[in-house]
């Protein structure tokens, strides 16, 4: 007999378990047909390539840019209580990214240096919001991939650093370009 009430409480616990990573999992996306977070092209120019960074979240998130932004049209409050602003979506934001290999380990691929800023800003992409930023053409070549980094803002603490969790980064390859038909830009 109290192998039977181990066993119930056991499957018990596992299906609660179960259904409650399921109910966080839908119900932190937004739109259940796109990722979480996500790049997607804009438009290109000769110099340049537009994409848009979205966050497809309830939660809002950080990503570090040259610039600071605010204050913007969206304030915000983040769950460790701060109120600040979200970066504007409505102009090209000077976001940090990076550059790396998109190639197999044989092919000998030169991957660009970028010249970082030092200091570098927190930018908040507010739940359901996106910002534009821009990506010199040469870096999304079909073997290279730029890739942004970012923050849950629950990984923030009050005095804004990060805490000691895995790195979130969503990234574009230049190889999505060749499916892309290019589309000039008018207004970004």
């Amino acid at each position: 007999m109290r192998n039977a009430v181990l066993i119930l409480m056991l499957l018990a616990t596992t299906s609660f378990s179960q259904s409650g990573s399921d109910e966080l999992k839908s119900g932190a996306r937004v739109r259940a047909d796109k990722p979480t977070v996500y790049l997607e092209y804009v438009c290109q120019d000769k110099n340049k390539v537009y994409l848009r960074m979205y966050n497809n979240t309830i939660w809002h998130i950080s990503v570090v840019a040259d610039d600071l932004y605010y204050p913007s049209k969206t304030p915000i409050k983040l769950r460790n209580g701060i109120n600040t602003y979200a970066a504007p979506n409505d102009k090209e934001i000077s976001l940090q990214y990076r550059i790396e290999k998109w190639a197999l380990p044989s092919e000998n691929v030169e991957v660009p240096k970028v010249a970082y800023s030092d200091n570098g800003f927190s930018g908040w992409i507010a739940s359901q919001d996106s910002i534009l930023f821009s990506v010199p053409t040469e870096y999304l070549r079909k073997d290279l991939q730029i890739f942004v980094r970012f923050n849950y803002e629950w990984e923030v603490t009050k005095k804004g650093h990060t805490i000691n969790d895995p790195e979130h980064r969503v990234s574009f390859r230049g190889l999505d370009l060749s499916d892309i038909k290019p589309s000039a830009c008018k207004n970004h």
